[in-house]
């Protein structure tokens, strides 16, 4: 299972340093990547082995969907894309 980190900012952040990308996002072999819905709209994620998302009550929950500005950590075992 994945383990993250989050941090607040109280301030506003306008750039990442890997940049954006709205297509799709290469996976490494192995290592977990961080990916997220800024798009809007409920998205299927498709290409992941596996895919974890953070909930405050229930903690990290596996799936397959991301609701909108929501992130998640997705793994592929193999390597491939997103």
């Amino acid at each position: 299972m994945p383990r993250g980190y989050w941090v607040y900012r109280p301030e506003t952040y306008s750039g990442w340093a890997g940049g954006c990308t709205s297509g799709p996002i290469l996976l490494p072999a192995g290592e977990w990547t961080l990916v997220s819905d800024a798009a809007g709209g409920r998205l299927r994620v498709s290409g992941a082995d596996e895919l974890w998302v953070y909930d405050q009550t229930n903690g990290y929950l596996q799936t397959d969907t991301l609701a909108p500005g929501q992130g998640a950590w997705a793994l592929s075992y193999g390597g491939g894309s997103l």
